[in-house]
């Protein structure tokens, strides 16, 4: 009887999502907000390595030209993900508003590619996002240099106190870690100490992450984050802003997340699922 209502429930709960995902797939594609932001604003993904990342995509794209109908999307893929993302483009409504660039390096790490991307944006108002978001509100007005999200006290957590003190860079344990699933330098120039010292500080780092006597678990988990821990470190607290107060997987609110490459779940045709 337990084992009917758990399989019950999960039955259930992946209906519900399918007529979920229906019902929005259908906004999307046959309308646009009542509330959207009509601001013509340039926004780029970054689909490398794993092409998992374009049916992850498709989401993150319908749902954000939904609610901001006059934005472009820019895609930028390397030979992994390019046919994929032409053969998912191809399927959506509004794809006269997607441009699809083959510009990055398949030789290199993906954190080198959104960094490099990223820096690319210095200077105007374009934003990055990451594939795995999914918008259920307008982009707000940006207002200054503008991350995701604050998320926790880099002296707060073991490893990357560890870290900062291997790279001689102890001042700056107090710094936060800036979450980079968003981010816009709204017009300004990336500083001088940024351009110029971006991806040695990266490289830098990384060597340090395999000078640790930590785990490898724990090592490919810095790494994962290295390029949002860079960008955290070069960019003052004084002069970033945030796209949310706070933020939770799957939270429902006007932006979420599903963290696909840290846990490997997404937002799919029957709901929230890993498969």
């Amino acid at each position: 009887m337990k084992i009917f209502l758990r399989y019950s429930r999960a039955a259930l709960r992946r209906i519900l999502g399918l007529f979920s995902n229906l019902f929005w797939t259908l906004r999307w594609n046959l309308g646009s907000a009542k509330s959207a932001n009509l601001v013509e604003v340039i926004g780029h993904l970054l689909i490398v390595k794993n092409a998992d990342y374009v049916r992850v995509a498709r989401i993150c794209i319908s749902s954000f030209l939904y609610f901001n109908p006059n934005a472009i999307i820019q895609i930028h893929c390397d030979q992994v993900t390019f046919k994929k993302c032409q053969a998912m483009v191809r399927l959506l409504k509004r794809r006269k508003q997607i441009r699809i660039s083959q510009d990055q390096a398949d030789q290199v790490e993906w954190q080198h590619s959104k960094l490099g991307l990223i820096l690319n944006l210095s200077g105007t108002c374009d934003i990055y996002m990451d594939a795995d978001l999914k918008w259920n509100g307008s982009l707000p007005v940006i207002k200054s240099t503008t991350f995701f999200v604050r998320e926790f006290v880099l002296m707060s957590k073991l490893e990357y106190k560890e870290l900062l003190e291997a790279m001689n860079l102890q001042e700056l344990t107090l710094n936060t870690m800036k979450n980079t699933s968003f981010f816009s330098w709204n017009g300004s120039l990336a500083p001088e100490k940024i351009r110029s010292q971006l991806f040695e500080l990266w490289g830098y780092m990384l060597q340090k992450i395999e000078e640790m006597s930590v785990s490898d678990s724990t090592k490919e988990s810095l790494k994962r984050v290295s390029e949002q821990l860079c960008l955290s470190i070069l960019v003052p607290e004084s002069e970033s802003n945030y796209l949310k107060d706070a933020d939770s997987q799957f939270d429902g609110t006007f932006v979420e997340s599903s963290y696909f490459g840290a846990t490997g779940t997404r937002f799919g045709w029957f709901g929230i699922t890993s498969k």
